[in-house]
């Protein structure tokens, strides 16, 4: 009997140690990490998100308004997708076709998906309209095997892609965001990803869907719609925002509620992505925090070449000014208190004309009025009127001196012929 006890607390004590990096993947509220951006001298304070991590950017210029934990790493989760779409419109057409296979469909969140079935058929178009609306792990995997050509190789692109948009903390594993250990990234990282998106109009007509429906497939004669969660995109939501450009969500037990949001106001966009927070609804409560402290505490100033993001009240004399050389141009570099916050580039400096004393004109002129027409033709050759006139008048001389051999060979003929 003890020994049946002994077994039994040890095949219990292995299901609990199992489970411990599930539940500390959780949002922890006693744990916070700090504002970084609080330390910047002249920012304008900002309160804390209830979010893990969040990070406030601003699009033409990568600004970084606002960040908290913006370096730690975190699971993605569903928020991978944004590099899958970004690949995928970058590599693909809209009506490119799609087929899923049992091995993908193995990968649907059981409670959220489509229900597709091996052998059926969708665009790339609604693919990946379905990834923005749900989870969707099941079609990011699909589509990555479509283009590819095989998950795997996709997901060495992703992270290439990934280095090359700058991401320092970020590792993909799958294209879907199925939770793994091994797949993590940063509130940092997933805004440039973001932000890199943004700059292509296929991803931008993808992330503001708000509604797709799935009309009769080859294998499904029923249509079948999905409206999105994302609580600033969607009308039905107490804080919907007209002005946002769209987003996506990630909602997942290992990795708690994350958000990505693009909102336009004033004529600047705004990018927020705030990572593992308490539910979808407070993620959406901190993305419109972050959007108002934003919109209300800053403003964007053009300067040679470019822009910058500064607070209300100052001005770009107020900025530290670095250049760096790049090809025939001079990038300039502005900063708030080493804080990077835009940049330009340098005009040129137009050299002035030379400017010449009376008497210097004076000499200049009485020397032009010694020099005789044959000198003055030496120094400044001939203009390319007098040139054409030149060339004119000896084609005439030629035509005169045809014409009269000509009339030479006409009156030789003459007298020959009368003379005979």
């Amino acid at each position: 009997m003890k020994k049946w006890k002994k077994v039994l607390c040890s095949v219990m004590a292995g299901i609990i140690v199992a489970a411990l990096p599930v539940q500390a993947a959780v949002v922890d509220q006693e744990i916070k990490a700090a504002i970084e951006t609080n330390d910047i001298p002249p920012w304008p304070k900002a309160s804390d998100l209830m979010a893990e991590s969040g990070i406030l950017m601003e699009f033409s210029t990568g600004t970084v308004i606002y960040s908290k934990g913006g370096d730690q790493r975190i699971s993605p989760s569903g928020l991978t997708k944004l590099m899958t779409i970004l690949l995928a419109v970058e590599n693909s057409a809209f009506t490119d076709q799609v087929t899923f296979t049992d091995i993908c469909l193995a990968k649907a969140d059981p409670e959220k998906n489509l229900g597709l079935v091996a052998g059926e058929t969708l665009t790339m178009e609604q693919c990946l309209k379905a990834m923005t609306l749900e989870n969707s792990y099941e079609i990011a995997a699909q589509v990555a095997e479509n283009l590819g050509p095989s998950e795997a190789q996709f997901v060495a692109k992703m992270n290439e892609r990934a280095k090359a948009i700058g991401c320092k903390n970020t590792n993909f594993t799958n294209a879907g965001g199925n939770f793994d250990p091994n797949q993590y990234t940063t509130a940092r990282d997933m805004t440039k990803i973001f932000r890199e998106g943004l700059k292509n109009k296929m991803f931008r007509k993808i992330i503001r869907t708000s509604k797709l429906t799935v009309g009769p497939t080859n294998l499904n004669g029923m249509e079948r719609s999905v409206s999105t969660y994302h609580p600033i995109r969607s009308k039905y939501s107490s804080i919907f925002d007209p002005d946002c450009m769209g987003g996506t969500f990630s909602v997942s037990q290992e990795a708690g509620s994350s958000l990505a949001t693009a909102v336009k106001k004033n004529g600047v966009i705004y990018i927020s992505v705030v990572l593992n927070d308490v539910d979808i609804n407070q993620a959406g409560v901190d993305t419109q925090y972050l959007m108002k402290y934003g919109y209300e505490n800053f403003q964007k100033i053009p300067v040679n070449g470019g822009s910058v993001v500064i607070p209300n009240g100052m001005s770009v004399a107020d900025l530290q000014i670095s250049e760096q050389k790049s090809g025939d141009k001079v990038r300039q570099f502005y900063a708030v208190d080493n804080y990077r916050v835009g940049r330009g580039v340098k005009q040129e400096a137009v050299p002035a004309p030379e400017v010449r004393s009376d008497e210097q004109i004076t000499e200049e002129q009485t020397d032009r009025m010694r020099q005789t027409p044959v000198e003055e033709a030496k120094e400044n050759g001939l203009s390319d009127t007098a040139r054409i006139l030149l060339g004119v008048m000896a084609v005439m001389v030629i035509i005169l001196i045809i014409l009269c051999i000509l009339l030479a060979i006409k009156d030789h003929k003459e007298r020959r012929y009368y003379e005979d």
